[in-house]
């Protein structure tokens, strides 16, 4: 399930993003054509993280791009890397000052056509569960016809327990600026009240196995850990929605 590539270029750094992103080149064992990524060296336990939460975003039909395991020009690093799927950030294409989303007429489009996005619900609802409040714009990627996320390594922090609420969902802001009245909120929280309830409580033993299986090194604490955490937040995902996206007593 996590294919192993070898970094045979470092092109440049990457544009956007933080932990030193560099586009790079990677070989494929018994692949004749080299692939485009973004490709980062970060500590153990953030790579254990963004492996982990990638797979199962992947697994339960979310848009990230392929996670890679990327070893180092020289051999002597594991890095983490993700498929380039040419397409821009958020960040690239949202009139931004001084960090802050300006309010023109063209950011007020692409932001209501990512809250009309047929995955935002299931996109709000992940976020929630890993545990990431990092959603920012730098880490959705937009060709013209859907989006895609990237950059987990923030999810799952250590101190972080499975009952405690993320401190802030951008998705979810993004989507109740457009979708203000009560049965559009209703209908968005069903959703993803109905996407976690569709989530095998083993589904992250089963991933972690499959990456420990290519790669035992991570078989660690940290990935016990992380495993343990995914599947008791399961338990408290529904009252975590309830409580983050009021509304009246609606029928839809």
């Amino acid at each position: 399930m996590v294919r192993i590539a070898r970094i045979v270029e470092v092109i440049k750094p990457a544009a956007h993003g933080l932990f030193g992103a560099q586009i790079v080149k990677l070989a494929f064992p018994n692949k004749k054509f080299e692939v485009g990524a973004y490709a980062k060296h970060i500590t153990d336990y953030e790579l254990t993280v963004e492996l982990l939460t990638a797979l199962i975003g992947r697994q339960i039909g979310l848009p990230i791009p392929e996670p890679v395991i990327a070893i180092s020009l020289d051999g002597s690093q594991t890095w983490f890397a993700s498929v380039d799927i040419k397409a821009p950030n958020l960040s690239q294409k949202l009139n931004i000052t001084n960090g802050n989303i300006q309010n023109t007429q063209g950011n007020a489009l692409l932001l209501q056509e990512l809250a009309n996005w047929q995955q935002i619900d299931q996109s709000i609802g992940f976020d929630e569960w890993i545990a990431n409040d990092d959603r920012n714009t730098e880490n959705i990627l937009h060709d013209g016809k859907t989006f895609y996320l990237i950059d987990h390594n923030r999810a799952m922090r250590a101190t972080f327990q499975p009952k405690d609420p993320i401190s802030k969902n951008d998705l979810l802001n993004i989507k109740l600026l457009f979708h203000t009245d009560d049965i559009s909120k209703q209908r968005m929280k069903n959703n993803i009240i109905r996407m976690h309830q569709e989530i095998h409580a083993s589904l992250p033993k089963e991933i972690a196995q499959s990456i420990t299986d290519e790669i035992p090194q991570l078989n660690s604490p940290a990935m016990i850990n992380m495993v343990k955490f995914l599947t008791e937040r399961l338990l408290y995902l529904t009252d975590l929605t309830n409580a983050k996206i009021q509304t009246k007593q609606v029928s839809i």
